[in-house]
């Protein structure tokens, strides 16, 4: 529960145009360089841009059986594009081949397709819809919803990949999300025949590597999901007594009978 202070809406055209693409990198850096060059030539154009590691695209192969991969090799990471534009003479594909082109000339992209029709273009996006889907049947993940600034996003991600993987021998980082927003779903897979309960048990101990890291880089370990029921104890750590204890007059003034979602979150923190 919250009070909304101030809104800024910004409005856009209908979109009469749209390209989409799938790109394939091997780098991170490089995935990171083709973002900037990609915002820097088409600006409000570009409407996503979705990063997916390999592992998570080879998830999505496997559990989903209509869905197929994209480009001819592998890659250790992709990314999907997407530009909109309000004009019916928009040339945004030719743009963006173009630019495509040049970066796979200059070393930031290995290989790329673009959608041709909607089909395909709803094919595309059908990779990255269904990663979520795809990790729920392979089995149990710790996941992270998180927020950061794009500037510590490339940052944040190695060095938290490394610091996960090495917390727990076989374990695989699986990081996927809305890079251009800076939300990103950092999630921590087991390996391979590891019993399920007892990974989940270890929850506590990864929340402490990646949140604290969120943390110290004024992220925010709650992002489009929020804090729900399962960060209650996360809230408390992060959030100093001041805060709960404004939350909790606020709570107080806006429903002081208490039959607002009673006790899910503000009196579990009592």
């Amino acid at each position: 529960m919250g009070i909304v202070t101030a809104a800024v809406l910004k409005l856009f055209p209908r979109p009469k145009h749209v390209a989409t693409a799938f790109v394939g990198s091997n780098d991170l850096s490089q995935v990171f360089a083709m973002f900037e060059r990609i915002r820097g030539e088409f600006a409000d154009s570009m409407v996503a841009f979705e990063l997916i590691p390999r592992n998570g695209l080879e998830l999505v192969l496997k559990h989903m059986p209509a869905c197929v991969r994209p480009l001819s090799e592998g890659h250790n990471w992709y990314a999907l594009v997407e530009l909109a534009s309000p004009s019916t003479q928009s040339e945004l594909s030719e743009r963006i081949e173009e630019v495509l082109a040049q970066a796979i000339e200059d070393g930031e992209v290995a290989d790329a397709v673009l959608a041709a029709t909607e089909s395909q273009r709803n094919a595309l996006w059908a990779l990255r819809e269904n990663l979520a889907e795809a990790q729920r049947c392979d089995g149990p993940s710790i996941k992270h919803d998180i927020s950061l600034p794009l500037s510590s996003l490339k940052a944040f991600i190695d060095e938290a990949t490394v610091a996960c993987e090495a917390e727990i021998e076989g374990v695989q980082v699986c990081v996927f999300g809305h890079l251009g927003d800076g939300n990103l779903h950092f999630n921590i897979l087991p390996q391979a025949g590891v019993d399920a309960a007892g990974f989940m048990s270890e929850t506590a101990r990864f929340n402490r590597i990646v949140h604290d890291r969120v943390s110290a880089i004024r992220g925010s370990i709650a992002a489009e999901h929020g804090i729900g029921i399962l960060k209650v104890d996360e809230l408390l750590h992060y959030k100093d007594a001041t805060a709960i204890d404004v939350m909790r007059s606020v709570k107080l003034a806006l429903d002081p009978k208490g039959i607002l979602n009673p006790g899910k979150i503000l009196k579990r923190l009592a």
